[in-house]
This record gives structure tokens, C-alpha cells and sequence, in this order.
């Protein structure tokens, strides 16, 4: 059965949608490593290409429901979310902001899906929003270990540690 022409379409926006995605990781790769938070940055490195199989994902299942993806030249009105370049924490902030917005258009896909009666589409969009919620929680959790770590002068090198120790394995 193919695609109809709204989960088509809204597949192919989440397909940019997951590319910007990598962008804005890369972006934020760039700052850590500009910091002196090697860390930081493999675990930017490591955002960035999981939002590319993100995209490759949707892109394989246009393809496997016999359809074809228009790919076609888009532009990024601001490529990166605002965040102050001074501290992890605004780093933090912005990635689950960005994990956030990516949760509601999947789920607005999840649902289109439902009310189309594409199962198949359904089940798709269901594996990806609980792909989501990690993603939510492990910002969260960044963000809830810097509230509990008083702030000094190690903090953000400290926090770049325990990145390595518990997301880079």
C-alpha cells in the first residue's frame, strides 16, 4: 500500500526536519570542541549522525512502501537554535528544545497515521517517538546533573568527564 499524499508529505518534512537536526548537533560539536570539551563534542558527533539515520530511516521507509522521496533543495531559515555560546547549560537547554520539537512532529505524524488507518505507518512513527523519549531523557538528564552540581570552576570540565564516562561508553 503507498504512502497517501498528507503522510507522504509530512514524512518528507520530518526527513528535513531530522537533517536540520544534525546541523544544529554539528554546530554544537564545533563549540565544544572550540571549548576544550573534547568529550562534549564526540558525544555532538554522535548526536548528529544518529538525526542523519533518523533521516535515513524515513528515507528508506518512503521507499520500501514503493514511493518515491522528493529530495529537493531547502534552506534553513536559522540553522542553529538560540543559545548562549557561554555554558553547557544553554547547549543543553537548546538540544532538548530542538528533542522536544522533533517529539511533536513525529507525534503529529503518529497521529495523522492513526486517523488515515495506516497501520503500517503507525507502527513506524511509534518505534520513533519511543526513540524520542531517550533522546528527551538523556538532555534531561544532563540538564538535571548540572542543577545538582554546585557551580565552580571544574563544573562544565567535570560534566565533560562524566559525558565521556556515561554516553561515549
Amino acid at each position: 500500500m503507498r504512502l497517501s499524499e498528507n503522510i507522504r508529505m509530512m514524512l518528507e518534512n520530518q526527513w528535513r526536519f531530522e537533517i536540520k537536526n544534525s546541523f544544529i548537533y554539528t554546530q554544537m560539536r564545533a563549540w565544544a570542541d572550540y571549548k576544550g570539551f573534547n568529550n562534549i563534542g564526540c558525544f555532538y558527533e554522535k548526536q548528529a549522525n544518529e538525526e542523519r539515520e533518523h533521516a535515513e530511516k524515513i528515507y528508506s521507509y518512503i521507499a520500501d512502501k514503493s514511493d518515491i522521496m522528493r529530495v529537493e533543495p531547502f534552506s534553513f531559515d536559522n540553522p542553529s537554535p538560540s543559545f548562549s555560546a557561554g555554558d553547557l547549560y544553554s547547549i543543553f537547554q537548546a538540544s532538548l528544545d530542538v528533542e522536544l520539537r522533533t517529539t511533536e512532529a513525529l507525534s503529529a505524524i503518529l497521529d495523522s497515521a492513526f486517523a488515515e488507518k495506516d497501520f503500517m505507518s503507525f507502527d513506524f512513527m511509534r518505534e520513533m517517538v519511543q526513540i524520542q523519549r531517550e533522546e528527551e531523557r538523556t538532555f534531561q538528564q544532563l540538564l538535571d546533573r548540572m542543577d545538582r552540581y554546585p557551580p565552580s570552576p571544574s563544573r562544565e570540565f567535570d560534566l565533560d568527564l562524566y559525558v565521556k564516562e556515561t554516553f561515549l561508553g
